[in-house]
């Protein structure tokens, strides 16, 4: 055996029977063997190492036989692996790329990993071999360790945070369940009337809740039974909507005013109507095809027909309890004026003359009919511009003084768009031409006849 290193004696392990060198500062000391890692108190080992290099040789030499395979490769001496004590390295900061020195072929012992103390390093050491071993560390409680610092900064954070959120979840559902209860309260208000926490009621709670619940029920009740009314009238209004559409119909496939007086209200007042209207306008083809929203008042029936043409068109009946038939508006239907655009023309009329017509706002302004008030303008006023439409298409310019109660009453009344209407109108005798015409008033609007209008409400005379 090579001379150990300075300031070192040869200790052997008494668990492996491992020969290893210990500094002479470590006797009496706990150190760990590098082999078996046995905790181990350092002595001097009594055989000095020169007698047991002797004894090794000694057995080397003797011819006792053949050669055994271990005696073929002689083991190197134990400076070629143990170097003198230097610092330790901290495997982890060696490089992946580097690789660890070859060990030798024979008499090699794998090293069990350990978990050690990062100022702990492994020893290694070949069996039967002399290595350094070095001291073990002084015990630290695990109370002053740094592991136990970081638990104690930690977990009443964490403790004080759960409690913070339960807190707040808690005060959340307190206030929730408060307005829940005066949610309930309201409902029937006898929360105020219970008697204690048992939920006896008294018997004054009793009773304003039973009252309560009736009227709940009368309600209801109430409630079901005009909607039944309502079927029930929807199912008898049906009915006559047929009935006066069919008449509607073969009013429209009537070939002559004969035939066309079997349909109408009053034919013998009608028969003249009919006669002075087939003068300038012709009745159009069209029929109808379905039925709009309908309202029935006693013997009176307004429907909006939506023709085959695509046009929608009021229609006024009124039932004949002679003939148990539904009689058709004829003045309503047909626009029929006791003056039409040719004759108006024609007379100038100076005086009021009541027409149907379909009254809509304009932006034309024809001379002297002036939008602001200047010398310029008829009387020096300012008008609002209005188009009449006939039944038969042809029009007329209207105006009405801007600052007049007329002119605020048409204005509500054309809001929502053109209307139909009958107004009345006339020709100012000191003015030319034939197109302009003033507006004298609003008899009704709608286009139904004295016979009809009578019937309706008084806040519903607008058909």
């Amino acid at each position: 055996m090579s001379s150990l290193p300075q300031d070192t004696v040869a200790c052997s392990c008494p668990a492996c029977g491992n020969l290893f060198a210990v500094k002479t500062s470590f006797l009496g000391r706990q150190v760990r063997c590098p082999v078996c890692s046995s905790i181990i108190t350092a002595a001097r080992d009594v055989k000095q190492p020169e007698t047991v290099s002797k004894a090794r040789q000694d057995k080397e030499t003797t011819p006792s036989g053949p050669e055994t395979e271990e005696e073929k490769h002689p083991r190197p001496p134990v400076s070629e692996y143990l170097p003198s004590p230097q610092k330790k390295t901290d495997v982890r900061n060696i490089p992946r790329s580097r690789k660890a020195p070859s060990a030798p072929e024979r008499n090699t012992t794998k090293i069990r990993k350990r978990g050690e103390r990062k100022e702990e390093s492994p020893a290694i050491a070949t069996a039967g071999t002399s290595a350094l071993a070095q001291e073990l560390p002084e015990y630290n409680s695990p109370s002053g360790g740094t592991a136990g610092e970081k638990r104690k900064t930690t977990w009443h954070i964490w403790l004080f945070i759960s409690g913070l959120v339960l807190a707040v979840l808690g005060v959340f559902m307190f206030l929730r369940g408060n307005d829940l209860e005066a949610e309930d309260g309201k409902i029937l208000n006898i929360s105020e009337k219970f008697v204690d926490h048992e939920a006896d009621f008294s018997t004054e709670a009793d009773d304003a809740m039973m009252q309560a619940l009736k009227e709940k029920a009368e309600q209801y009740q109430m409630a079901f039974r005009h909607r039944r009314e309502e079927d029930r009238e929807a199912e008898s209004v049906a009915r006559h909507i047929t009935a006066a559409m069919n008449e509607l119909a073969l009013y429209c496939m009537a070939g002559s005013d004969e035939e066309r007086l079997n349909h109408v209200i009053s034919p013998a007042a009608t028969r003249p109507k009919m006669a002075h209207w087939a003068k300038y306008a012709h009745y159009k083809d069209y029929l109808p095809h379905e039925p709009g929203k309908s309202s029935k008042n006693g013997d009176l029936l307004q429907i909006p027909v939506l023709m085959d043409d695509n046009t929608m068109r009021p229609a006024v009946f009124l039932y004949d309890h002679d003939s148990k038939k539904w009689k058709l508006d004829w003045e309503a239907w047909e626009g029929y004026s006791s003056l039409f655009p040719d004759e108006l023309k024609e007379k100038r009329p100076s005086s009021p003359v009541p027409v149907r017509v379909t009254i809509s706002m304009s932006s034309h302004y024809a001379a002297p009919f002036l939008e602001e008030s200047a010398p310029e303008s008829y009387r020096n006023s300012a008008y609002i511009a209005f188009t009449l439409e006939f039944p038969n298409g042809e029009r007329l310019n209207a105006y009405v003084d801007r600052y007049s109660p007329l002119a605020l009453e048409l204005t509500k009344l054309l809001y929502n768009g053109a209307v139909r209407a009958c107004i009345s109108i006339h020709y100012p005798a000191d003015l030319p031409g034939s197109q302009s015409v003033i507006i004298d008033r609003v008899e009704f609007p709608g286009w139904m006849s004295d016979t009809t209008r009578k019937l309706l409400p008084k806040n519903d005379r607008q058909y």
